[in-house]
């Protein structure tokens, strides 16, 4: 079992005994967390803003390599009223998608992070502020629950063909 804290510390405990395994000190105050689908590095969002430059502001993206016991950092430059990221789900093809904070009330698009191009890509596809990610059991869908809205919106996307349904 995997989890994260507003401490920064990311914590593998024995879901059977409680025992701690393992303990990672990544960050400043952690929010979104997934594991990729070969089991083998562990992704987690930063739950706030690292650094800012007038209009500009650093977010993170942390990958931690269960392996080596290594932790990477990939920062994403954002503009305009977005904030931190918020949630992480990683696809059946290895990338982390990302929703996250906007400094205000509305809606931010879902980011998209190749952990083998180190590239951040911001997708078509915007979804309210604070909205959860969920990894369906194939992997071939994200169910996107959109928090903060009374329709109760429920978006689905298909990281493949990058369809939203």
């Amino acid at each position: 079992m995997f989890a994260a804290s507003d401490d920064g510390q990311i914590k593998v405990v024995d879901a059977g005994t409680g025992e701690l395994l393992l303990s990672f000190d990544v960050g400043e105050d952690l929010g979104g967390i997934a594991l990729n689908r070969a089991g083998t590095s562990i992704f987690a969002t930063e739950d706030i803003i690292i650094s800012t430059d007038g209009d500009s502001r650093d977010v993170a993206l942390y990958e931690i390599d269960l392996q080596t016991q290594t932790i990477k950092t990939h920062i994403k430059t954002l503009n305009g009223y977005d904030g931190a990221f918020f949630d992480v789900a990683v696809t059946a093809q290895g990338k982390a998608l990302l929703t996250g904070d906007f400094l205000g009330s509305g809606w931010v698009a879902v980011r998209e992070f190749d952990p083998v191009a180190k590239a951040f890509t911001d997708l078509s596809l915007s979804v309210r502020n604070h909205s959860a990610l969920v990894e369906d059991l194939s992997g071939d869908l994200i169910l996107i629950p959109e928090a903060d809205t009374s329709d109760a919106r429920l978006t689905s996307y298909d990281p493949i063909d990058g369809v939203v349904r």
